[in-house]
């Protein structure tokens, strides 16, 4: 990743504050955040991986890495299309219900 974004330190402090707006640690993301921004990072990015990481649906909660693999992909790339929605199912009607 090159970039601003791609820093060492932008990466650090910017998974943590989207791990934690996540787990609605809000004073705590919000706190990193202000590190984030004096280290001359871009704060659009931290929003944008994070409007990703929500968008990609529930995590798998057998899977221990799922987290941290999101994270990671959402910051690589924060433009990753949502997860597709489960369809709804079909309801089958019983003969003779109409």
């Amino acid at each position: 990743m090159t970039g601003p974004a791609g820093r060492l330190e932008c990466v650090w402090l910017g998974f943590r504050a989207v791990s934690l707006m996540w787990k609605d640690d809000l004073d705590t993301a919000f706190r990193h955040l202000e590190l984030y921004d004096r280290f001359g990072c871009p704060r659009d990015h931290v929003q944008l991986s994070f409007r990703c990481f929500v968008s990609q649906g529930n995590l798998d909660p057998k899977d221990p890495k799922a987290f941290d693999t999101r994270i990671k992909n959402c910051w690589v790339n924060p433009a990753l299309p949502p997860a597709p929605a489960n369809p709804p199912t079909a309801v089958v009607e019983k003969p003779g219900t109409k």
